[in-house]
């Protein structure tokens, strides 16, 4: 029996930090379908995939994302300690102009550790996190599409 892969969106600085996360949520049954480098780049490329369409013009060229729609549209927003709340508050006027309602995750605890590249292992630890609150969220009935709210993770 297969698992059909929860598809979400990720937001973070790094392409092979990103790369290295989409490698370590896989296995649990979690798909990044689309990645973005930059606030500029997760304002215009988030509510397109939210959409049900992979932007043409993938923003930096980045190969992490599978670009996957087929189990559906993304049901959550992950984003790394690298956003600030201007941003999340941003984010959820764009996800709420095309009609969409998903969850925003946002790490907490991130400071100035935000701007630096993670190791591998650390993004690993971020990875784990972040499956455990969409785990939690779906357990919970909140990635159904009728909640925009932010979590921390």
């Amino acid at each position: 029996m297969s698992i059909v892969p929860l598809p979400f969106i990720l937001a973070g600085h790094f392409e092979e930090v990103g790369k290295t996360f989409q490698e370590a949520v896989q296995p649990q049954g979690f798909d990044v379908v689309h990645f973005v480098t930059s606030p500029q780049a997760g304002l215009a490329d988030i509510p397109i995939v939210l959409r049900g369409e992979i932007p043409t013009s993938v923003t930096g060229g980045n190969k992490v994302g599978s670009g996957n729609l087929a189990h559906g549209t993304p049901r959550a927003v992950v984003l790394s300690g690298s956003y600030d709340d201007a941003f999340v508050e941003r984010l959820r006027k764009e996800i709420a102009a095309v009609g969409r309602s998903v969850p925003i995750l946002k790490l907490e605890h991130a400071g100035a550790a935000a701007q630096t590249k993670p190791t591998a292992d650390q993004t690993k630890a971020v990875a784990d996190r972040a499956v455990k609150a969409l785990k939690k969220l779906e357990d919970e009935g909140k990635l159904d599409g009728d909640n925009d709210g932010v979590y921390s993770y």
